[in-house]
């Protein structure tokens, strides 16, 4: 059990820069795109977190070798001896899914446990399974695992009834190794699946459209491992630009290379009162004014991503006027709700509607994690919060920060951790 918690002491207005870490969101799926060929991969500028060690751990029970340099982790996919993921692996970890089409492309056969993660929604894999039985696999589903066998999987047109950042990458790294061409219709336009295709290109990939809602894939290359540089967070960008706005901060971010990346979120955060200086490879945020209400809509990429929802809802919480946020992705993004509330925050849920009547203050209060980006947000809640807050249950933060209680204390928090 997580004994650990942190504790604000709220109020203080945030400065400085600091170096944002390499993105969880892309660094998964590259993970997996490195079983697609036999050898040794460098990934730079890796995040030291949670589910990257877990995704580390379900590579070393496949046969894999991992080594970390500091930030730059080698992993040498040259021999697996397992095509099994138990249950033990899976059960916790969302992003175990994503080894099903890596598995099949290069083995042609995969099992695994049904996949977990964070209690945000029902978040099933039928696009997944149904677009690998496109390609020509047979799956089978069997007391709680499911059965892929695909040794000729062959290119195919499928089409994605939502834009699913999970299918797509899924449907991506197996087609990569089906004979002739795939098309992905309706495929999801996030910048991560940007990044992945980019990594399958410097494999050998032979891939265009990517940022589009069509990708084509010439799948059937032999891949070779390959180098990659894992680019900036943009969900931990955010967290730090919303915790300087949310105490009248004044702040500079060091993001290194692909500033479109950012846009969506950046759009939310000048409506919402900051000024905002982008140049390439940083983003500084100043904020000299009341925090502006707003009316966000959380959707597929360009829209404002549901992984800044929990965060924008709590900063909206002293802003100037009520605020409404719809939520269309996960219909259990509102966990942290009912934390905010403990804090003096005026949170009405009906369904995927949030309507926020703002109030002067909030007051520092012993709240608990429930989700990732909700334990974010519970951070900036005490960060702007009248007196002493109590986070209990960190590990989900863990999952997705490397060390967010230390970025916060470089900016000039009253922030720390106990074991």
């Amino acid at each position: 059990m997580d004994q650990s918690y942190i504790q604000i002491r709220g109020g203080r207005r945030l400065e400085g820069e600091i170096a944002v870490q390499g993105s969880k969101n892309t660094v998964l799926p590259v993970l997996a795109a490195c079983l697609l060929s036999k050898g040794r991969s460098t990934l730079y500028h890796c995040p030291r977190i949670h589910d990257v060690f877990m995704m580390i751990r379900v590579m070393e029970h496949l046969g894999c070798e991992t080594n970390w340099v500091g930030h730059t982790l080698i992993v040498d996919t040259s021999r697996l001896y397992s095509r099994d993921l138990p249950y033990e692996y899976t059960g916790n970890f969302r992003a175990s899914v994503l080894l099903m089409g890596a598995l099949m492309g290069r083995e042609g056969y995969v099992s695994m446990g049904k996949p977990g993660g964070c209690r945000i929604g029902s978040r099933p894999i039928d696009f997944h399974l149904k677009g690998f039985q496109s390609l020509g696999a047979e799956v089978t589903e069997e007391e709680g695992r499911y059965y892929c066998y695909g040794k000729n999987l062959t290119g195919a047109r499928i089409h994605l009834p939502f834009p699913s950042v999970g299918a797509t990458e899924n449907l991506l790294l197996a087609a990569v190794m089906a004979q002739g061409e795939t098309v992905i219709d309706g495929c999801a336009k996030e910048p991560e699946i940007c990044d992945l295709v980019q990594y399958l290109i410097r494999m050998g990939a032979d891939i265009c459209g990517a940022g589009t809602d069509c990708i084509r894939v010439m799948g059937g290359k032999l891949l070779h491992p390959a180098d990659y540089y894992v680019p900036a967070d943009r969900i931990a960008a955010a967290t730090y630009l919303l915790g300087a706005m949310v105490t009248g901060g004044d702040i500079r971010l060091y993001t290194g290379r692909g500033r479109d990346r950012f846009l969506s979120i950046i759009r939310v955060l000048k409506l919402m009162g900051a000024f905002i200086d982008m140049e390439e490879g940083n983003i500084r945020l100043s904020m000299k004014r009341k925090i502006q209400p707003v009316h966000l809509v959380t959707g597929p990429h360009p829209q404002p991503p549901t992984d800044i929802q929990s965060m924008v809802l709590t900063a909206v919480l002293t802003a100037c006027g009520p605020s409404v946020i719809e939520e269309n992705i996960f219909e259990s993004r509102y966990q942290v709700a009912n934390e905010l509330k403990k804090m003096g925050g005026k949170i009405w849920i009906d369904g995927k509607y949030a309507r926020i009547c703002p109030v002067r203050r909030i007051y520092g209060r012993e709240v608990e994690v429930k989700d990732l980006r909700g334990g974010a947000a519970l951070v900036l809640a005490g960060l702007m919060a009248e007196g002493k807050t109590t986070i209990r249950s960190l590990s989900y933060l863990k999952r997705g920060y490397e060390n967010i209680t230390q970025d916060f204390q470089q900016l000039g928090a009253d922030i720390m951790e106990t074991e």
